[in-house]
């Protein structure tokens, strides 16, 4: 089978027992037939209609050479099929990269910011749930409507139906926070039972314990969208790991005796040695300075 196929084709194709024939088809044609902007099909048609008259008046095809036209046809038709089928049911992903922001709009509307390093996976299109899944930290803006809208995350499932809230959900931090601006929201813990509704500026973190309603200043918890870094009572592993997504650096904290607790709040996004001169004064560490990263000592 030719190597140049995608890679979600050639699985399909392998599956199949004419796979090597449509494999085929493919490369003839992706070789001979260059792909024709969606503005250009109209001139497309009228230039094809003349022809299509005319070969009424030529003299009939032999039927060997018909049959072997329409074989080859109703094979690039099943190979167009496949990618198409392919295609759709490949989710759609986004990731933004380390100390970036990533916008993202969803099928139906609703808005979405990722916090640098996060991933959010969701279907090409909503049909009886709007339903992503997200790693990392994200702010939702749901546009109302009657089919839920969740979000799954390592631990949760977060369901509304039209609000703004605020999920945070590292796996390596093994919980996962959800913040509600306002609207309501309903926060199940994965394979429990247990579920919270939330109100306006309440906030819940779901862990292994259970869900807790957690005391934060829900305009904090969404701050980072305008640049804002907001610690609140974390291990100094998780801010560092936080630190880490933020500015795209890298920690070596191997051999450190202790996890101190670490609450900051900067407005404004603030430079990575000033922010690590603080966090060396509270946590009592100093980070040293090496080819990949920063190594971290008592």
């Amino acid at each position: 089978m030719p190597s140049d196929l995608p890679p979600e084709l050639r699985a399909a194709l392998d599956a199949e027992p004419d796979g090597d024939d449509l494999a085929r088809v493919w490369d003839a044609l992706a070789a001979a037939a260059p792909a024709v902007p969606t503005a250009d099909w109209p001139a497309l048609r009228a230039r094809i209609a003349p022809g299509a008259r005319r070969a009424a008046d030529r003299p009939t095809a032999r039927p060997g050479r018909t049959l072997r036209r329409l074989g080859w046809g109703t094979a690039a038709l099943a190979a167009l099929g496949v990618l198409a089928l392919v295609w759709w049911a490949r989710p759609v992903l986004h990731e933004a990269p380390a100390g970036e922001l990533l916008a993202v709009t969803l099928p139906d509307g609703s808005a979405v910011t990722l916090n640098g390093g996060a991933t959010l996976r969701h279907p090409r299109r909503f049909g009886d749930e709007r339903g992503v899944a997200l790693a990392g930290e994200a702010f939702f803006e749901v546009e109302p409507g009657s089919v839920p809208f969740v979000v799954s995350t390592h631990n949760a499932r977060v369901e509304v139906l039209g609000t703004a809230f605020n999920v945070r959900a590292w796996a390596e931090d093994a919980a996962t926070a959800v913040a509600l601006v306002h609207g309501r929201v309903r926060v199940d813990r994965t394979g429990s039972g247990e579920s919270r509704r939330l109100e306006p500026g309440e906030a819940v973190v779901v862990d292994a314990g259970g869900i807790e309603a957690h005391a934060t200043d829900v305009g904090r918890a969404a701050a980072w969208r305008g640049g804002a870094l907001a610690f609140d009572d974390l291990p100094l592993s998780a801010v560092l790991r936080e630190v880490a997504r933020r500015y795209g650096v890298a920690f070596d904290a191997t051999g450190t005796p202790r996890d101190a607790h670490v609450s900051a709040f900067y407005a404004e996004r603030p430079r990575l040695d000033a922010l690590l001169g603080d966090l060396g004064a509270a946590a009592g560490v100093r980070f040293v300075p090496g080819a990949d990263g920063y190594r971290v000592r008592a």
